[in-house]
């Protein structure tokens, strides 16, 4: 009798089985351009800015346009992720859309990957594919969800990069980075390992490999991607930059940091926060261009980037933005704890994790524009067309202006 990952393997046959779930509408793929205020992957895009230049979101005041409950799988839920007018959640045990506008939901299957989904344009499936990683390896799924079957997710996974060693636990751990998407192409921090892959979007074929410090050990970092070039970092401070295509390695550094986060690629260099202070990198050769010192305990967030200004929490209650060229501090303001700010319209926004809060900022002074309660455990929002959107562990809710 076949396995139920054979199952579910298998369900994805000639013609793309599982694209469409019953005559429900489904994230497409066949000649799909994504629209400006689609946020396709955790971060916005593959360089991690955190900006969507033609989102927007609620200014002045905010309201609830729809709520939806969820099954609590997690604290600290991971990023939602918008396109072609539905929102997906995956990770922490669910697997979920929505119609963004009116919150209906669209399907919800029991899964067991852990991290945010990656969109990813299929050139085979009639459905997009989005890219996640879980405690057995890298997977691919069907935008479209596939199917319920007897309360077995059926044709929902299309491809499995599983454990390829036994060494330091590969894809071993529980958790996992979201990966990226650069065209056709999946770049994935594999868990429990010192190890990045380059996969197929469609088949889910490795392209390249690539360590990153010692064999052994945790955490990556989330990759992040710009001009062709993928910089992948790791604790406690390596940062390694990759030609995409080849997987050729051009450079290497051990930064002067403590204990480094995420980074984001921009047009100046790359920007690598650690736990007190924040650097900026030399996309060339690695060499740091500036320090910014905040003196904080930040632990586990990334920095936004927008219209040349840096912004990023302390982790001791406050929000800097900083001048991307110079380093210089453009204001600081208070905030609640540490979080992933994000950028949209003018606007900048935060959740925070531990007071179950959604602010917003003037991204030209740090003036407090509002505060609302969000669900518990929000994840890092994210911005659409008007609409801002944050998964919890309660609840996903969307706000639009008051």
């Amino acid at each position: 009798m076949p396995s139920r990952r054979q199952i579910l393997a298998g369900a994805v046959g000639a013609g793309g089985f599982g694209a469409a779930v019953a005559g429900v509408r489904t994230v497409s793929s066949d000649g799909l351009q994504l629209a400006a205020s689609d946020w396709p992957m955790p971060r916005y895009d593959a360089a991690g800015t955190g900006h969507n230049p033609a989102g927007s979101g609620p200014a002045d005041d905010a309201a609830v346009r729809w709520e939806q409950s969820a099954n609590g799988a997690v604290f600290g839920s991971p990023t939602p992720i918008l396109v072609d007018g539905t929102l997906i959640t995956a990770g922490g045990g669910s697997f979920a859309a929505f119609d963004a506008e009116t919150g209906e939901k669209r399907f919800e299957r029991s899964v067991s990957y852990s991290s945010a989904p990656a969109w990813v344009g299929s050139d085979i499936y009639r459905t997009g594919t989005l890219a996640v990683t879980g405690p057995e390896g890298v997977f691919g799924l069907n935008a479209g969800g596939g199917y319920d079957l007897a309360g077995w997710s059926v044709g929902a996974e299309r491809w499995h990069a599983p454990r390829l060693d036994s060494a330091g636990g590969l894809f071993g751990a529980a958790t996992g980075r979201a990966p990226v998407a650069v065209g056709g192409t999946v770049i994935a921090a594999v868990p429990g390992t010192r190890r990045f892959v380059a996969l197929d979007g469609d088949s889910g074929r490795i392209e390249w490999r690539h360590e990153v410090g010692d064999t052994g050990g945790d955490p990556l970092l989330r990759p992040v991607v710009r001009d062709g070039v993928a910089y992948l970092a790791s604790w406690p401070n390596d940062l390694h930059a990759v030609e995409v295509e080849s997987g050729d390695s051009l450079w290497e550094v051990e930064l002067d940091a403590d204990e480094i986060l995420s980074p984001t690629a921009t047009s100046e260099g790359i920007v690598v926060p650690d736990w007190n202070a924040v650097l900026l990198v030399d996309p060339e050769d690695g060499h740091t261009r500036w320090t910014y010192d905040y003196d904080g305990n930040a632990t586990d967030w990334s920095a936004a980037v927008a219209n040349d200004t840096v912004f990023l929490t302390d982790g001791d209650g406050f929000l800097h933005a900083i001048d991307l060229a110079s380093g210089d501090e453009v204001w600081s303001t208070e905030t609640s704890r540490q979080s992933a700010p994000v950028v949209a319209d003018g606007v900048v926004y935060i959740s925070t994790l531990g007071e179950a809060t959604i602010s917003a900022f003037d991204v030209g002074s740090g003036d407090r524009l509002w505060t609302r309660d969000g669900p518990v455990g929000p994840s890092q929002p994210i911005v659409g067309d008007g609409v801002l959107f944050v998964a919890g562990y309660d609840r996903t809710v969307a706000l639009e202006e008051a």
